[in-house]
């Protein structure tokens, strides 16, 4: 490496730890926010504040609402790891649906993607790919075994029409009667 390389690769390495340490601040100032202010989520920004605010920054109002938005989602992000155990990982709300050994219940297990009492009507479209159980249970499409994460993402490549959605959702009905009969339920 030439002696200028060498100063552009110091330089880079300074002025990463700078940007982290100013994220590690920010990181703290949203956390401080988060809990000194719950109720941030239900202020409403109006037009005229919205055209205040972008007049004292030099940004339009459709700006400020991108930014109030992006604020309020990193204070919720914040005010969610505050929440976090540390010695275990969990939420809150996902200690509150386990019960007191860890176990969860049947409604709110993480393994058992139905809720109580709805056993044919689990429509999987509305729940993000990463809440998905990560198992073995497969079912065959084409020919090739897929498991319901890959199910999921099978759907999103396709035409969703109505043919498809119907395939879909018996694949996945297929997929958590399987589960029920691996977990002895």
């Amino acid at each position: 490496m030439s002696p200028d390389e060498i100063d552009l690769y110091d330089r880079n390495k300074t002025l990463q730890a700078e940007l982290d340490k100013e994220r590690a601040k920010g990181k703290i100032s949203m956390a401080f926010l988060a809990h000194c202010i719950p109720a941030v989520d239900k202020i409403c920004l109006s037009r005229p504040q919205k055209a205040k605010i972008g007049r004292g920054l030099r940004l339009t109002t459709s700006q400020v609402y991108t930014r109030w938005k992006n604020f309020r989602k990193e204070l919720r992000d914040a005010r969610r790891e505050l929440e976090c155990q540390p010695a275990t990982g969990q939420t809150a709300s996902r200690r509150e649906e386990l019960d007191d050994d860890g176990a969860g219940t049947e409604s709110g297990s993480r393994f058992s993607s139905e809720t109580a009492g709805d056993e044919d009507a689990n429509i999987l479209s509305a729940v993000k790919p990463k809440r998905l159980p990560n198992d073995r249970v497969t079912v065959e499409l084409n020919g090739k075994s897929l498991t319901q994460r890959q199910l999921a993402k099978w759907y999103r490549g396709t035409d969703m029409g109505a043919e498809t959605r119907s395939i879909f959702d018996a694949k996945n009905i297929e997929i958590n009667r399987k589960r029920r009969r691996l977990n002895g339920n």
